[in-house]
């Protein structure tokens, strides 16, 4: 049973999960409801019902994207592979309506609007794992989307989306198109094997490296960019060391060695990270 459990949490990606609820959090607490008290902010249960609709319907889709990434993983991570599948296809689908039904319940608790939301959320995240993430990079782009659209339905709530957060929402989601692509060109040769269409397979390695050092440059320079029109101090500093971890990951990469990659993709995942961090000074 202990197993078992462990293995649902790994076919949920859990880590994920709670990097999404954390930001959403963050969002609430300090960039939605910054002059109002943090108690009376989480006293608040629509806040609590819109985060838990959230994470079950993301869970579902991380749910149904494991098993159409089924076949490569048996390439690329054939022990994780082995490990979840502990549960059985049939236990996992039954988990995947369930929580997409939990999770439409608790968003419609909140308001009709946000339920609405909710149910073409969870329709796209089907929709991406069953034909978006076979089209390269139409993958990559709403993969992005969906992840920064999951943190953003709680500005659903509170109608309240302005510039900045728009702005630094581009960031965020320049980062995790960053971090998709990092992760192909490490997957490329298990990606080839299945014939997924990622952008090193379908355009090349050499076309996908091109890319990825702009993306590299092009992060460094909206962060930049943001640095000079903010006007928080420790938002500044986030950016600046932002833009310079971009630069040296670009650099690094330069070499096109394997290993020089595994270091960018934790470059890149630790940004990512702080970048949810940070948005509180938004």
């Amino acid at each position: 049973l202990l197993i078992k459990f462990l293995a649902s949490l790994s076919l949920i990606r859990w880590y994920n999960l709670l990097s999404i609820l954390l930001a959403q959090y963050l969002t609430a607490l300090f960039v939605f409801n910054p002059s109002v008290s943090k108690k009376a902010v989480l006293m608040n249960q629509d806040l609590h019902f819109i985060a838990l609709a959230t994470g079950f319907i993301v869970a579902a889709g991380f749910i149904i994207n494991s098993f159409y990434d089924l076949e490569k993983d048996l390439v690329l991570q054939p022990r994780k592979t082995v490990f979840n599948r502990l549960i059985s296809s049939t236990s996992a689908f039954r988990a995947y309506f369930l929580f997409n039904a939990i999770g439409l319940t608790f968003s419609f608790f909140t308001s009709y609007r946000v339920f609405i939301y909710f149910l073409f959320f969870s329709i796209a995240l089907w929709y991406y794992s069953h034909k978006l993430q076979k089209k390269a990079i139409i993958r990559e782009i709403s993969a992005s989307l969906l992840i920064v659209g999951s943190v953003l339905s709680i500005g659903l709530y509170y109608h309240h989306i302005d510039w900045n957060i728009a702005v630094y929402s581009i960031l965020v989601i320049c980062q995790i198109f960053n971090l998709q692509l990092s992760k192909e060109m490490l997957s490329f040769e298990a990606d080839e094997i299945v014939g997924n269409h990622t952008i090193p397979v379908h355009f090349g390695y050499a076309f996908a490296h091109r890319l990825h050092l702009i993306a590299f440059y092009g992060i460094s320079t909206l962060s930049l960019l943001m640095l000079l029109q903010s006007n928080s101090i420790p938002l500044k500093a986030f950016l600046g060391i932002l833009a310079l971890s971009m630069l040296y990951a670009g650099f690094i990469i330069s070499s096109e060695q394997r290993n020089e990659y595994v270091k960018s993709n934790v470059i890149v995942k630790v940004c990512l990270f702080f970048s949810i961090l940070f948005i509180v000074f938004v």
